[in-house]
């Protein structure tokens, strides 16, 4: 009997497991996928996967399979460094859609730019113009590589080449000179009379608008003096101008015309003006000699052209008439690039060797001596040394926004203007590569300068203030003004006179007349230092002395 029950009571619940089977079986059938599918697999680990924005998980080396709603969604997966892979694909509940990322290893075998270093002062002044500076060097060159040989464009000025060759005025001309075959030495004797002019004239500013904008700023010791030498009014119009638009004509001839005033005074160069400026062979040479005084103009000329290699056209420059010429100096350089090493010339011995030679060899070792035994008439070839020939291209970008880049942004370095940048950082990225749009050659630095707000005005000072009764005592007073005035010579003394009510111009003229008179002649303060103001009426005649020291506001009649 109990047998019996127990078999009923296995019975029924195998008929009760295959309906719910049964049962569970017939309901799958019924529900279809409404989902596509994701399968994703990164050989390098285990990163976030986002679509259309939303994370769903992450990827994983073995495949990770992940449901996604079906239509065209943008699939992101994040790697480390800020790096992402965005996509969009269709997805249906059909058909799977498979990401696989693999590492892939790559090699260049020829030599790009590296170790890009940017320099910039560590701070400046709000209005100022920033100079940020890159230096670039580069990978070993490879033994095959060929060193871009010279050519008839690579000479920036001919006739100086020629003149500096021809009068071998220092060793390095005349090593080079010496060989030479006897046909360059033939034309090198010729009567070229190309040397061009020193006068300048508006249209020797090759970028008048960078170089009014340096001398507005006068940062730099050489800016500052040709600042400086500027007439007044030359000076006002640079001090209106914002860079936005190209100089007036007014202006640029007011430039052309200081700048031949300038250079046909005493010799300009001094070590402290010019630290920092690389000087052109021939200048050099002049500046070692006793010179006349055409050749001073010339020298000075020179040393401007050389300090503004952008700003400033070369005199003479290249022309038809030097073709001949120029292609022949080319075939003499080039053989001597391809013949043995200049190192250990004696003659090249003062060369001051760029970074990039010292590390040069062979043929390319040569072409960068030259260029440097040659600066200021022999091109740099632009491409840091061991690049096959291949330019460093440079783009700049700057932070904060309202930074400006005055000037071009695709050489090695570019200029800023903080105007309304104080208490910020001001940053300029360079980015270089060599031109063939790989992303392994291309390389980044930066550099930041800190811009101070500009001081607050300095209000001028009374330094006393009386009635005009008798001239003695007025000239009590003077005194102590001529002293205070003589203890600080680089304030400014402004003497304000109200005349009363009971005298006339004539009276004013008077008290002007008599009291720049003893100050100027009597005390001796220079009379550029001292200003006299019409105050207008008060009930008696009256003296106000104020002191304004360098950069504070001049004072104004009845001022509080």
């Amino acid at each position: 009997m109990r047998n019996r029950i127990s078999l009923k009571f296995i019975a029924t619940l195998a008929l009760v497991f295959a309906f719910a089977t049964f049962a569970f079986a017939d309901e799958k059938k019924k529900t279809k996928k409404t989902t596509g599918t994701l399968k994703i697999t990164t050989e390098q680990g285990s990163y976030p996967v986002y679509v259309d924005g939303q994370f769903i998980g992450n990827s994983s080396p073995n495949e990770a399979v992940m449901d996604v709603q079906t239509g065209t969604r943008t699939v992101e997966v994040r790697f480390p460094n800020g790096k992402s892979f965005t996509k969009s694909y269709p997805f249906t509940t059909t058909q799977p859609v498979c990401i696989c990322f693999k590492k892939i290893t790559r090699s260049i075998n020829t030599p790009c730019p590296h170790l890009v270093q940017v320099g910039a002062p560590d701070v400046v002044t709000d209005g100022d113009l920033v100079t940020f500076t890159s230096n670039v060097d580069v990978a070993p060159n490879p033994k095959n590589s060929t060193p871009a040989m010279v050519n008839y464009n690579d000479f920036l000025n001919i006739p100086r080449l020629t003149t500096r060759l021809r009068d071998q005025r220092d060793p390095v001309a005349q090593c080079v000179r010496a060989r030479f075959s006897s046909r360059i030495i033939s034309l090198l004797e010729k009567d070229f009379t190309h040397s061009g002019s020193t006068t300048f004239t508006a249209n020797d500013f090759a970028n008048a608008q960078l170089l009014a904008l340096k001398l507005r700023a006068g940062n730099e010791p050489l800016t500052k003096f040709l600042k400086n030498s500027l007439s007044s009014s030359t000076r006002k119009m640079l001090s209106g101008y914002d860079g936005s638009s190209a100089l007036s004509s007014e202006l640029l001839t007011a430039l052309a015309t200081d700048f031949n005033n300038i250079i046909s005074g005493g010799s300009i160069y001094a070590t402290d003006r010019f630290v920092g400026i690389v000087l052109s062979g021939e200048s050099k040479e002049m500046l070692n000699r006793t010179l006349n005084a055409s050749e001073v103009r010339t020298l000075n000329r020179m040393l401007l052209e050389d300090a503004f290699p952008t700003e400033i056209k070369r005199m003479g420059g290249n022309d038809a008439d030097n073709l001949e010429l120029g292609n022949a100096l080319a075939d003499e350089f080039n053989l001597l690039i391809k013949g043995p090493s200049l190192r250990n010339e004696s003659c090249f011995s003062g060369v001051q060797m760029s970074e990039i030679t010292k590390k040069a060899s062979g043929q390319s070792f040569n072409r960068l001596l030259l260029e440097d035994a040659f600066a200021g008439e022999i091109v740099k070839i632009g491409t840091a040394y061991g690049q096959s020939n291949t330019p460093v291209r440079y783009k700049w970008t700057v932070v904060p926004s309202n930074a400006r880049i005055v000037g071009p942004s695709d050489r090695d370095s570019i200029i800023v203007d903080t105007t309304g940048l104080g208490n910020q950082l001001v940053s300029a990225t360079v980015t270089i590569d060599d031109g063939r749009e790989d992303n392994l050659c291309r390389q980044n630095n930066m550099a930041s300068t800190k811009v101070k707000p500009i001081p607050p005005p300095i209000p001028p000072r009374r330094f006393v203030e009386f009635p005009s009764v008798a001239f003695d005592d007025d000239k009590a007073n003077f005194d102590a003004y001529a002293i205070e005035l003589q203890n600080n010579p680089t304030w400014k003394g402004y003497v304000i006179i109200y005349k009363g009510t009971k005298s006339n111009q004539a009276k004013f003229d008077k008290l002007s007349a008599r009291t720049i008179d003893y100050i100027i002649k009597t005390r001796g303060i220079p009379a550029d230092r001292i200003v006299v103001l019409n105050g207008g009426t008060r009930d008696s005649d009256y003296f106000e002395l104020w002191t304004v020291p360098e950069g504070a506001t001049p004072p104004t009649p009845n001022m509080k």
